[in-house]
């Protein structure tokens, strides 16, 4: 049971009455089911279990017997905020959740190219106007700050840097 709030008064409202099958997505071979209710200011699904927020997305997904850590990122598939099917929902870091945004100008093959340029000599500050980034954004990638190349932290740099991962 859920909680939807009318007027001053909380009520009782079965999960399956708050989902909608509304369409397909995609390249996903099953339809989003589209939260209709409370929702927060980012455009996410928000139901209350137990008198606590919990994001719909979340619930639905551990209630398909996926365990999630406190610490674990939902990123969905189909790109669709209030879809609370958990076949469209894969757990991921904060870090790829981020990048995997929609406001997200880079992805790892735009890195790869970017680093390629910086070996090539090319300036931050022109690579930074061909991919719309700053040119501390390109420092950054290139220094091994942000997009480090997976299963890489900040004390393997110089093991990377050995490896030619980073120039």
């Amino acid at each position: 049971m859920s909680h939807r709030r009318r007027g001053n008064r909380w009520h009782a409202v079965p999960h399956s009455l708050a989902v909608d099958t509304v369409r397909q997505c995609g390249p996903l071979p099953t339809p989003c089911r589209i939260w209709r209710w409370g929702k927060t200011g980012q455009g996410y699904g928000r139901l209350y279990v137990g008198g606590r927020g919990v994001g719909a997305h979340r619930f639905f997904f551990e209630r398909s017997g996926r365990a999630l850590q406190s610490s674990d990122h939902l990123d969905h598939l189909c790109r669709t905020p209030l879809c609370v099917n958990p076949q469209h929902l894969q757990v991921v870091t904060q870090a790829e959740n981020a990048r995997r945004g929609a406001k997200t100008k880079l992805d790892a093959h735009k890195v790869a190219k970017i680093r390629a340029l910086r070996a090539k000599g090319c300036s931050a500050r022109d690579i930074g106007r061909l991919f719309g980034v700053s040119k501390w954004t390109i420092f950054d990638i290139t220094n091994g700050k942000s997009w480090q190349p997976a299963g890489r932290s900040r004390q393997g740099r110089a093991r990377a840097i050995a490896e030619g991962f980073l120039v």
